[in-house]
């Protein structure tokens, strides 16, 4: 059960999906040519648009797979090498492409035509959650640790000095200059990790944050530092040092999946309330469309924002 719901905890809620999308005037479905319709990952490097898809059947995922699309989303074509695997995440390093997926890290040397393991170095069945990626290295946030790569994917070693030793249930990376922060969530509850030095060595980055919420994803804009999670968003302007609520707008009760920054404007997708944004740095949030679908991830780019959503695709709105 653990490869299912570990993906995002939401996921495990499926059944409990409203179906019907309402939409705004500005979003539009971009899904044609996608074999499948839960889009679990978003990539956007450039015009180039990776996304992570499966199918559901029981309650469970099938068909994963990686499709690119380089003209916003009109057109999709399917990687080779990667079918049957859930894709998680997505980050780049160069000309190099990798793919965090449930069995294992993969990379693409020419713009996702290809897909190959990359494993030297990683533990077999491994689940890889999150990528970050900077300055030559690449960081993979997985179900056991933080590992970095300084030789794009040829090979992995531990980077883990201050993180405990348990086995993590979701995760996600933010790399910002030489701050590293790893969100986790496992059975003592969600915890941020704070490293200044590349991964070298770690410590624990809570205060403000409650104990019981999952940190789902994390995004960066200047000084502040926004991170979702299942309570919610929270927002931090030292750094990842100390943290603060910045819900004013959501409702009472709301799972924030994922979050991405432009300017001073922060897109939130949720679970089951669609896209919130904030035009001033999460001083408070306004719907902002597919107001009854679950987003699971969201990517952008220059001219455009995309939602990738738990049955119907995804969608994109203009700048």
């Amino acid at each position: 059960m653990k490869a299912l719901t570990s993906l995002f905890l939401p996921l495990i809620l499926l059944t409990g999906c409203n179906t019907m999308i309402e939409q705004s005037k500005n979003w539009v479905p971009v899904s044609m040519g996608l074999s499948n319709n839960v889009v679990n990952s978003i990539g956007v490097f450039g015009d180039s648009i990776y996304v992570g898809t499966t199918n559901t059947m029981n309650n469970r995922f099938i068909d994963g797979r990686i499709s690119v699309s380089t003209n916003g989303g009109k057109n999709w074509a399917v990687g080779n090498g990667l079918d049957n695997v859930i894709v998680t995440s997505f980050g780049r390093n160069g000309n190099t492409i990798f793919a965090g997926t449930m069995s294992g890290m993969y990379l693409s040397t020419n713009e996702g035509h290809d897909w190959k393991l990359s494993m030297t170095g990683l533990p077999a069945n491994i689940h890889v959650y999150s990528i970050a990626a900077n300055d030559g290295k690449v960081f993979a946030m997985t179900d056991s640790s933080v590992f970095v790569s300084n030789n794009s994917g040829l090979s992995w070693v531990n980077a883990n000095k201050g993180l405990p030793v348990i086995e993590y249930d979701v995760g996600s990376l933010l790399l910002k200059g030489n701050i590293l922060l790893a969100g986790t969530w496992n059975d003592d509850g969600g915890k941020i990790y704070r490293s200044t030095d590349y991964g070298v060595s770690w410590t624990m980055s809570n205060t403000g944050l409650p104990n019981n919420s999952p940190i789902l994803s994390m995004a960066a804009n200047g000084k502040n530092i926004f991170v979702s999670a299942g309570d919610g968003v929270y927002i931090s302007a030292d750094n990842g040092v100390s943290w603060s609520p910045a819900n004013k707008g959501f409702p009472s009760f709301i799972m924030v999946n994922s979050i991405v920054v432009k300017g001073d404007t922060v897109y939130a997708g949720t679970y089951g309330n669609g896209i919130y944004v904030s035009t001033n740095n999460a001083g408070s949030w306004t719907p902002a469309g597919l107001s009854n679908e679950t987003v699971f991830c969201l990517g952008l780019n220059h001219n455009a924002i995309f939602a990738g959503t738990s049955g119907k695709g995804i969608f994109l709105e203009s700048f």
